[in-house]
C-alpha cells in the first residue's frame, strides 16, 4: 500500500454536503458527480463575493459568546477534530515550501512493464473505433514522490482507468498523432480507422503524458482464414480468437441469403447482433433484421456470388473461449407446409379499443395454441416443428387470418406461413377473433382458469382475463403453473395501460377500487395448456408496509420542509389519498421533524417517521497567504444561513478561538491580519442561522492550515 502524502493530509479539502410485452392472446398490442473533465483538471469555478460586515478580533483575546451577538454558547468554542483527522502529523514538520504547496502533489512516475496482450489490429474488421482496442494485459508501475512503487494491470474489456491503492487514477487513451480518439462504447462506425500507427498513452491525474505503447492498424493481407465450403451451400471453419475478435474471410459460391452461427462448445453465442459482416471495401453489410433469430445467436446477410466478405465477431468479457467454430449456411426456400397436429384452441382475444387493423387483407395473430407443422425445403430436407418454434433458418411461423372486406370480430380460416415465405397452410374456421372485453371476468375475488399458448420455444403465455375490483385496494394474486411473471393492466379513459407485474407466481398488488383490470401470466412450462388464477382481497396495517423518505437529513431553509414519501407493500407501491394520508409536524426549524402516515382503504393504523433539520455546513476551500503576513480564507456559500464564524488555533487538535463573525451569508472570504509569522495556523469555518433571535450553529468545515 502506498502511503498518503503528509502534504495532502494537511492541506486536503473535503466537501460537506447539505411490457415485458403483454402475452397478447390474439393481436399486437402496445401500452401505454463529478465530470471526468473536472476530475482530471481539478478546476473549481465557484467565485467568492466581496466581504460585507466583518468584525476583526485581536488574536490575543479569546472571544466568548457574549461578546458577539447571536454567537453560540461558550462550550461551542471548544472543537475536537473529527476522528479521521486525529493521529496525522502536525504541519510544523513540513518545510515552508511544502506548506505553501497545498494539494499540488508531485506527479507519479509511470513505467509500462508489459504491453497489452494484443498490439496489432487488422484494418476494417477489428479496431474501427477507440473502444475496439483491447487494452487488457497492460501492466504499469507507478512510483510516488517517496519512491514507493505499485504495479497495476488492466483486466477488463474497454477499461480506460487504473486506480492505485491511494485512489489515484491513471487514464489509458488511444491517440493518432496529437489527437485523442473519442472513446465510444457502443455502435458501429461506417468508416474504419485508417491503417497506421496509433498510440496507447497512460497519463496521471494532471493529464500529463507519462508512458506510451504503439498499437498499429495493419492491412488484412492474405493470412486471414477462409471458410471452407462443403459444396451444399454450407461453410465452416474453426477460427482462432485474437484479443476480443474472431475474424475470417467468406467467399460465397452462390448469391442469396445466408445464416451465420457457431456450434462452439461451452460458448454462449448469445445475441446474433454481436456478429458483423463487411464487404471487400470494409463497409458494413446491412443485417437482415428479425424479431426472432437474433436472439437465437444467428445473424442473416444477403451476399453476392464470388465477392470477398470479412467476418468479425466481437466477444463479450465473459466469453472464455480461444476459438470459434463458424457455421454459414445458405437459406433454402420453403416448398410446402403441412399441418401435422391442429392447435388445441382457436380463440384469439383482441386488445385495445380500436378494433382490428387489417394490412392488405391480413390480420396477424401472435399466440400459437399448440399444434405441429411439417416444412419442406427446396433441397428436399424436411422439419417437423411446433407452431411456436423457429425453423433451422431462424424463420418464425406466423399465424394470421384474411378478410376480403373490412374484417372484424368473428370466425375465420386460420393460416400459417413462415417469415419471408409465400407458402401457407390453412385450417378451416380455425380462428375466432373476440373483443378482449369478451374474455372471462372475475369480480371482487375468486378463482378463474384460462388457456395457455406458446409464443416461442421457451415461453408460454396464459390468456388474460378481466378482473373487476371491489371496494378493497389490496389483493393477493396467485397464478400457477406458469409462475415466471404475472402481468396486470389497467383499463380506463379509452386505453389499456400497464399497471405492474408480480414475480414468482404470487404477490400482493394494490389496485384502484371499483376499477377494471386485465391480468395475464407468463412462464417457461411447455407441458401445460391451462393457467389458474386466484385473487383475494386482504387488509393490512400500514405499519407492515415499507416507508422510505427521500431525505432523512435536511438543511434549514426558513421554510417548511416536506421530503417525498414512498410507501410500498411487497412489490406494490401505495397511492397517497387512496391508501394513506400524510401529515407533518415540527418541519420548519432545526431539530427533529415528524411525518405521520395514516392508512386508508384496505390499510389501517398509522406509522410515524422522523427526519432531521440542521443548519448546513460549508466547505473551507482554501487558506493561503495574502501579502507578506496576512492569511486569506475562502469558503463555499451556504443557503439558509445568516453568516459564518471564523476560528483559528495554533495546533490542529488544540483550542480554537473565534476571530471573526461574518454577518452576511453572501460573504465567503475573510482575511486574517493578526496571525503571527513563523508559526503554522489552523482554521475552520462554521455557518450559523438566527432563529427566533437565537443563533444556531451548523457543522464545522474541515480544518486547513498554513505556515507563515
Amino acid at each position: 500500500m502506498m502511503k498518503k502524502k503528509m502534504l495532502a493530509v494537511v492541506l486536503a479539502v473535503s466537501v460537506v454536503g447539505s411490457t415485458v410485452a403483454l402475452p397478447v392472446c390474439g393481436a399486437e398490442f402496445s401500452s401505454g458527480t463529478e465530470s471526468e473533465e473536472s476530475f482530471w483538471t481539478g478546476e473549481d469555478s465557484t467565485e467568492s463575493t466581496d466581504a460585507e460586515e466583518i468584525h476583526d478580533v485581536p488574536e490575543e483575546d479569546e472571544i466568548t459568546a457574549e461578546e458577539i451577538p447571536g454567537a453560540p454558547e461558550e462550550e461551542q468554542e471548544e472543537f475536537t477534530a473529527p476522528e479521521e483527522e486525529k493521529g496525522e502529523p502536525p504541519a510544523e514538520n513540513l518545510t515552508d515550501a511544502e506548506a505553501e504547496a497545498g494539494d499540488d502533489d508531485e506527479d507519479s512516475q509511470i513505467e509500462i512493464l508489459e504491453a497489452p496482450y494484443k498490439t496489432e489490429y487488422m484494418y476494417g474488421i477489428e479496431a474501427r473505433q477507440a473502444s475496439d482496442f483491447d487494452l487488457r494485459g497492460l501492466k504499469i508501475r507507478v512510483t510516488n514522490f517517496e519512491d514507493e512503487t505499485e504495479d497495476l494491470t488492466l483486466t477488463a474489456y474497454d477499461e480506460q482507468f487504473l486506480e492505485d491503492s491511494d485512489g489515484n487514477m491513471y487514464k489509458c487513451s488511444v491517440w493518432k498523432g496529437d489527437k485523442e480518439l473519442e472513446w465510444n462504447e457502443d455502435g458501429e462506425v461506417s468508416k474504419p480507422l485508417a491503417v497506421g500507427e496509433y498510440t496507447l498513452r497512460v497519463t496521471d491525474r494532471n493529464n500529463e503524458n507519462a508512458a506510451s505503447v504503439k498499437l498499429p492498424i495493419v492491412p488484412v493481407g492474405d493470412t486471414l482464414p477462409v471458410l471452407n465450403s462443403s459444396g451444399t451451400g454450407k461453410y465452416s471453419r474453426k477460427v482462432k480468437v485474437s484479443g476480443k475478435y474472431a475474424c475470417a474471410k467468406f467467399i460465397p459460391k452462390k448469391s442469396g441469403t445466408y445464416t451465420f452461427t457457431s456450434n462452439t462448445s461451452g460458448f454462449d453465442w448469445g445475441n446474433g447482433y454481436s456478429f458483423n459482416l463487411y464487404d471487400s471495401k470494409y463497409s458494413p453489410v446491412s443485417r437482415i433484421t428479425s424479431e426472432n433469430y437474433s436472439g437465437m445467436g444467428m445473424s442473416k446477410y444477403k451476399v453476392k456470388k464470388g465477392e470477398v466478405y470479412y467476418l468479425s465477431y466481437k466477444l463479450y468479457e465473459t466469453d472464455k473461449v480461444t476459438s470459434l467454430n463458424y457455421k454459414v449456411e445458405q437459406v433454402q426456400s420453403i416448398t410446402s407446409v403441412k399441418i401435422v397436429e391442429k392447435p388445441y384452441s382457436k380463440n384469439y382475444y383482441i386488445w385495445g379499443n380500436s378494433g382490428i387493423t387489417w394490412n392488405s387483407g391480413k390480420y396477424r395473430l401472435y399466440s400459437k395454441y399448440g399444434g405441429k407443422v411439417k416444412v419442406t425445403y427446396s433441397n428436399g430436407q424436411t422439419e417437423i416443428l411446433p407452431t411456436y418454434a423457429e425453423n433451422k433458418y431462424g424463420q418464425a411461423l406466423i399465424p394470421y387470418v384474411k378478410s376480403s372486406g373490412k374484417g372484424g370480430y368473428g370466425t375465420y380460416d386460420l393460416y400459417f406461413s413462415y417469415e419471408g415465405s409465400d407458402v401457407e397452410v390453412k385450417i378451416s374456421k380455425g380462428a375466432v377473433l373476440k373483443k378482449v372485453s369478451a374474455s372471462p371476468t372475475l369480480k371482487g375475488s375468486g378463482t378463474i382458469t384460462t388457456p395457455v399458448s406458446k409464443s416461442d420455444e421457451s415461453s408460454a403465455q396464459a390468456d388474460a382475463f378481466r378482473f373487476v375490483t371491489g371496494s378493497a385496494t389490496r389483493y393477493v394474486i396467485t397464478a400457477k403453473p406458469l409462475t415466471f411473471m404475472t402481468f396486470v393492466y389497467e383499463v380506463g379513459k379509452g386505453k389499456t395501460q400497464w399497471a405492474g407485474t408480480l414475480g414468482g407466481g404470487k404477490g400482493i398488488k394494490v389496485l384502484k377500487p371499483n376499477s377494471v383490470y386485465y391480468i395475464a401470466a407468463q412462464g417457461s412450462r411447455m407441458d401445460v395448456d391451462k393457467e389458474t388464477f386466484t385473487i383475494k382481497p386482504k387488509s393490512a396495517k400500514i405499519s407492515s408496509c415499507t416507508v422510505t423518505l427521500s431525505k432523512t437529513s435536511c438543511s434549514y431553509t426558513g421554510k417548511t420542509i416536506k421530503p417525498a414519501v414512498t410507501v410500498s407493500d411487497g412489490n406494490s407501491y401505495l397511492t397517497e389519498g387512496t391508501d394513506y394520508t400524510l401529515s407533518y409536524s415540527n418541519n420548519k426549524n432545526p431539530g427533529t421533524a415528524a411525518i405521520t402516515i395514516k392508512g386508508k382503504g384496505s390499510y389501517t393504523g398509522s406509522i410515524k417517521k422522523t427526519f432531521k433539520i440542521k443548519v448546513a455546513g460549508c466547505t473551507l476551500k482554501s487558506v493561503k497567504k495574502s501579502g507578506t503576513f496576512n492569511v486569506q480564507l475562502n469558503w463555499s456559500n451556504t443557503s439558509g444561513v445568516s453568516g459564518y464564524y471564523v476560528y483559528r488555533a495554533s495546533s490542529k487538535n488544540g483550542k480554537y478561538s473565534k476571530i471573526a463573525t461574518i454577518t452576511s451569508a453572501k460573504t465567503v472570504k475573510y482575511t486574517d491580519k493578526k496571525a503571527a509569522s513563523g508559526k503554522t495556523w489552523y482554521y475552520k469555518v462554521i455557518p450559523y442561522a438566527k432563529i427566533n433571535g437565537k443563533a444556531v450553529a451548523g457543522s464545522s468545515s474541515k480544518i486547513l492550515s498554513i505556515r507563515l
